[in-house]
């Protein structure tokens, strides 16, 4: 089966599911997933959500990004669910204001699939570009709660109220301590030029990330081994380079093929290399799984999940722990092992144990979605060869 399915994480994705087993040849981040190379975030980039029950997302009346002096500009958001909704804006020096709510929208609360737009479809308001020019960002937060460190009426005063640098850490502080099912955050770069420079062109490059799995960690004892994955990607990689033309290419095959290593090649590399207008390719080819739905959003009550190398299933633990307690264990995989056991304690069954390991070592539906946002105003493909994949086109 191929499925081709517009997704609520980006108009512009795509996604190709080559259904059934991979064998066929053609998941809070609790601090044990190896993502020590993803850059550590500052600012409001410390606004992150890691582990999303719902997506929120937003568009600007430029589909390039870019904005030269005096340009006119409008933003439109829309979150999954009801929600509350804040909308910062981040200028090239560095100031941060609260765009949203403001003195002329100052209610927030949103009805979920509901546009809004900032400023409002009937307000004569024309939000004007200006010095200084550079790099911006529009970060959008949705909270099912109301965010009280944003609630003082001064942060709706006027159109453009100034978030000081201590309250954008400290909502960033409060927003990572609370539970990940309560809030979901978006971000769009922006590129602001005087008129007298030429305003970057619409991309037409292409760029691809390609995962292949045959080997998993401790692949003998989990049983997760797997045949031809690791060749996919690898022959993939070379027929998009040849006959697709590709600018760049990351491929990630086996052991190299973590975790950490798909979200950084979508979420960090591809929007350094690509721009608006460019097409980016991910592809990843391995062992696919379902646990249960943990927001609803799902009509078969299933959340599907893809396998990267360094997936832990309940079983492998067990022999982990094993070996810990008989002093057999590598130094260097005890904080995983032991990061893994808190996580399975507080989960209180052996079943809730299991869903909250495979989405804390695996990527869920939702949480590539959410990592997909990063690419927004790309051509998106994503060609997913993994037992249940059919299930990525929904959402």
């Amino acid at each position: 089966m191929h499925c081709i399915h517009r997704n609520f994480a980006d108009p512009a994705f795509k996604l190709i599911s080559i259904a059934g087993c991979s064998a066929v040849m053609l998941s809070h981040s609790i601090g044990f997933a190896q993502t020590s190379e993803l850059v550590v975030p500052a600012g409001p980039e410390a606004i992150q959500q890691q582990q999303p029950a719902f997506l929120v997302r937003a568009e600007v009346n430029h589909a390039s990004h870019s904005y030269a002096d005096g340009d006119a500009m409008s933003l439109e958001v829309v979150s999954e669910i009801d929600a509350f909704l804040y909308v910062l804006y981040q200028q090239a020096d560095g100031t941060v204001f609260q765009i949203f709510p403001n003195s002329a929208q100052p209610e927030n609360r949103v009805r979920g699939k509901q546009p809004v737009r900032i400023p409002a479809e009937d307000d004569p308001f024309r939000w004007k570009i200006g010095p200084p020019f550079g790099k911006e960002q529009v970060i959008v937060v949705a909270a099912k709660q109301p965010i009280v460190e944003l609630a003082n009426p001064a942060l709706r005063k006027e159109r453009f109220n100034p978030v000081s640098k201590d309250l954008v850490e400290e909502v960033a502080s409060k927003l990572n301590e609370a539970e990940p099912n309560q809030w979901a955050e978006y971000r769009l770069e922006l590129t602001t030029v005087p008129r007298s420079v030429p305003a970057p062109t619409a991309g037409g490059k292409r760029y691809g990330v390609f995962f292949g799995v045959s080997q998993y960690e401790f692949g003998s004892e989990s049983g997760l081994d797997i045949k031809y994955c690791d060749r996919d990607a690898q022959k993939l990689a070379q027929t998009f380079g040849d006959v697709g033309k590709l600018d760049a290419a990351q491929v990630f095959l086996n052991e190299a093929a973590t975790r950490g290593n798909l979200e950084r090649a979508v979420t960090q590399w591809l929007p350094a290399v690509s721009q608006p207008g460019d097409t980016v390719f991910v592809f990843f080819s391995g062992h696919g799984t379902q646990i249960p739905d943990d927001n609803g959003d799902e009509t078969d009550q299933l959340d599907e999940v893809l396998l990267p190398h360094d997936f832990w299933t309940l079983n492998l633990l067990g022999s982990l722990v094993k070996k810990l307690e008989q002093g057999q264990l590598d130094e260097k995989l005890k904080p995983r092992v032991l990061a893994a056991v808190n996580l399975v304690q507080r989960a209180g069954s052996p079943q809730k144990a299991a869903e909250w390991l495979s989405r804390a070592t695996g990527v869920s539906d939702d949480l590539f979605g959410h990592w997909l946002q990063r690419l927004d105003g790309r051509q998106v493909v994503v060609i997913l060869d993994a037992c249940m994949s059919g299930g990525f086109a929904h959402g």
